[in-house]
């Protein structure tokens, strides 16, 4: 028995304990508040129909499409993609169908991305929502050709 004036020893159980709970509940903090620090927490990207991002641009999607993978990604702006395979005697028509004028007029500088033909369309046709349109064309083999499509406002 502790003498009068002394007090008796904690047990180490109660420290233990009280630490495991502290550390639990700065765990569950950190869990909580993970997605704000580690990821952006604007970004609202989802998957859309490729029709949409080709009509976004002032376009259409061509016939024979395939292998489509689409996203709208929007805030104070709005950034639309698209990638497709089509076929690659295809891609002068509908370029021209699509984007009239495009392929004299707005072919910049081919980037670092080694594409085949680059298109930077700064005053998409009438109609589209889009401020601007960027086009890369990727001929894979001799029947397919791979696009990629970019349309954003500013």
């Amino acid at each position: 028995m502790a003498e009068e004036g002394e007090s008796e020893p904690e047990s180490p159980l109660w420290k233990w304990l009280g630490l495991t709970i502290i550390v639990g509940a700065l765990g569950g903090v950190l869990w909580l508040i993970k997605p704000y620090v580690l990821d952006d927490p604007f970004d609202n990207t989802s998957e859309v129909p490729c029709s949409a991002v080709a009509s976004f641009a002032g376009g259409e999607l061509p016939n024979g499409a395939s292998d489509g993978r689409c996203t709208e990604r929007s805030w104070t702006d709005v950034q639309m993609q698209g990638s497709f395979r089509m076929p690659r005697a295809a891609v002068a028509g509908w370029l021209d169908s699509s984007f009239p004028g495009s392929r004299k007029r707005d072919r910049g500088p081919t980037p670092s991305c080694e594409c085949d033909l680059y298109l930077n369309i700064q005053s998409p046709p009438t109609g589209a929502e889009a401020d601007a349109v960027q086009i890369t064309v990727v001929y894979e083999d001799s029947d397919t050709a791979f696009i990629h499509l970019t349309a954003f406002t500013v």
